[in-house]
């Protein structure tokens, strides 16, 4: 039992890693608006009775794939010892390495709500704001996690393209401005 169970496990994570995929895959070239279910169905050669086995809707599927970048990036075999678990930098470095996921942050349909999903759910203002901005307020701290993801992301649509030696170079251009922009408010 334990083994036919494990296996059936095995097909249900697999399935669904097949509807996500699917779904993002056609998100990069159809807007969500427009997306059904028997479009992802038809992507993931699927029939939709294995769909509705394991999502009542597409919106649940976007849910679970918002949950799936948080949890990757908050993975401490992940993070590898950044100090920058939760921070913007390290979602635009992570978006940037698994192009897959961009759709969920770079999408018009998406993009506020992934912003806002990000900086409230469940992320502490904490480690890479902190040693910065420690006078700063937590509505202060926001704001400036705000600022910071929506300019990321839009460095991300500008970059596509670009090498990742030009992507570094930016990254750490704008870092630095960062630092000292952040400094700025103590020397108030």
């Amino acid at each position: 039992m334990a083994n036919g169970s494990r296996k059936t496990d095995r097909r249900s994570v697999y399935t669904r890693m097949i509807i996500k995929d699917s779904l993002l895959a056609l998100l990069t070239k159809q807007d969500y608006g427009q997306l059904t279910v028997a479009d992802v169905c038809r992507a993931a050669e699927i029939s939709r009775s294995t769909f509705y086995r394991h999502y009542d809707n597409l919106r649940q599927v976007i849910d679970e794939l918002f949950a799936d970048v948080r949890e990757k990036i908050v993975n401490p075999d992940y993070s590898a010892g950044t100090g920058e678990e939760e921070s913007p930098r390290h979602l635009c470095i992570f978006l940037r390495k698994n192009r897959k996921y961009l759709p969920l942050f770079l999408s018009p349909h998406f993009q506020a709500e992934a912003v806002n999903w990000f900086v409230s759910n469940e992320v502490k203002l904490r480690g890479w704001l902190k040693s910065e901005g420690e006078s700063l307020e937590k509505e202060e701290l926001r704001t400036i996690m705000l600022f910071q993801l929506n300019g990321c992301l839009a460095l991300i649509r500008e970059n596509l393209d670009a090498s990742d030696a030009d992507w570094e170079r930016i990254k750490n251009s704008v870092d630095a401005f960062m630092k000292r922009g952040l400094a700025a408010p103590s020397e108030k």
